[in-house]
């Protein structure tokens, strides 16, 4: 997983692991998570999903320009055994970060009136008469049929 600051400032980082599955995340052998770095620093070692699932894991802050990089490996442990075979699940990571936003003032000051034009757009209104015009020849057939099939004495 990669995230990259795009703006000057440091931000705050964090990681949210969600997911789902009825046996693999609480289970008597749960899978187990272990979270690391690309210069190989332990950011989670083999825990218990069922521990992190649902909350934001707090990462160091991430500097302007740069660049955080994690590698995740998730573990059945042999004790599991065959009682999870077939079973299977969701799990989602995502990066998260918050940045106050300078306020701007717009480039070009909003009009009081919107510009005279020749007032609202045609929407599907042009293709009302086709529409309406297969219609009735469906409905047309459809009596037919329930006419000749009632008149047809072999179906009685």
């Amino acid at each position: 997983m990669s995230v990259r600051n795009v703006v000057d400032s440091p931000l705050p980082l964090g990681l949210e692991i969600s997911g789902q599955s009825d046996v693999l995340f609480s289970g008597p052998t749960p899978i187990e998570l272990t979270v690391k770095t690309s210069d190989g620093a332990t950011v989670v070692d083999r825990v218990p999903i069922g521990e992190v699932l649902g909350r934001s894991l707090a990462l160091p802050e991430l500097q302007g320009g740069a660049s955080y990089n994690l590698t995740g490996t998730v573990t059945l442990p042999r004790a599991a055994g065959n009682a999870y075979q077939g079973a299977g699940g969701i799990l989602k990571f995502r990066f998260v970060s918050m940045a106050d936003r300078p306020v701007v003032a717009p480039v070009d000051p909003v009009p009081e009136k919107p510009a005279a034009g020749p007032g609202l757009a045609y929407t599907g209104l042009n293709n009302l008469l086709p529409v309406a015009a297969t219609a009735a020849v469906l409905l047309a057939v459809g009596a037919g049929f329930l006419l000749i099939r009632r008149k047809n004495p072999a179906h009685e």
